[in-house]
């Protein structure tokens, strides 16, 4: 009986010694687990501010001023063709070329033309005649550089008199030499007009 009593007495107390010593030691602890950090946005912007700090700004191109404006502002003439003179005279005039006047005496009434640099006289006759379907034949003279008017409108030299032909005038006067040796000027007024007295009777004299 007693042997029994010892023998349950050490079994308790190897269970208490078990126990105890599993109390003692400390209870493994689970790393806590850490989700991993996704990639933040608002970073992103961050970062485009960044470069967008250290690109260099580009330069705006200059607004056009008034002075470009008028620089590339066209240049222009007031061009007119008449035959006033010779419906004045129709006594002497051709009968065949009567029918061709028109009866305001006007081939072209006064129009503001272009006018592009270095253009004489005849050039802007010859553009504008074209232009304006209206009848121009002159003669050039290679030689000379230089080119005569004939006739305007079926309207030639000698129809109206041994005098009578074309002649121009810039600006109120006569000019003193060929229409292709004059080069015309912004604002310039070009006169053709058909003179039955050689020039006389439309304001050109001879100096």
């Amino acid at each position: 009986m007693k042997q029994k009593r010892y023998i349950a007495f050490i079994i308790l107390l190897a269970l208490t010694m078990i126990t105890t010593l599993g109390c003692g030691r400390p209870a493994p602890t689970e790393e806590p687990v850490v989700p991993p950090v996704a990639e933040s946005v608002a970073t992103q912007p961050a970062f485009e501010a960044v470069e967008a700090e250290e690109q260099p700004e580009k330069a705006q191109e200059p607004a056009e001023t008034e002075s470009v404006i008028a620089e590339t502002a066209k240049s222009s003439v007031t061009l007119s063709i008449d035959c006033l003179t010779a419906l004045d005279n129709l006594d002497k005039l051709d009968a065949a070329k009567v029918p061709l006047l028109p009866d305001d005496g006007f081939f072209l009434p006064a129009k503001e033309v272009e006018l592009n640099p270095g253009e004489t006289v005849f050039d802007v006759l010859l553009r504008e005649t074209r232009a304006n379907g209206i009848h121009m034949e002159f003669n050039k003279n290679p030689a000379l550089s230089s080119s005569y008017v004939e006739g305007i409108g079926n309207l030639y030299e000698f129809d109206c008199g041994e005098l009578s032909g074309w002649t121009y005038l810039v600006n109120g006067k006569g000019i003193g030499y060929g229409s292709s040796s004059h080069v015309l000027a912004d604002g310039d007024v070009v006169k053709w007009r058909y003179t039955c007295d050689q020039g006389r009777d439309v304001g050109v004299t001879a100096e």
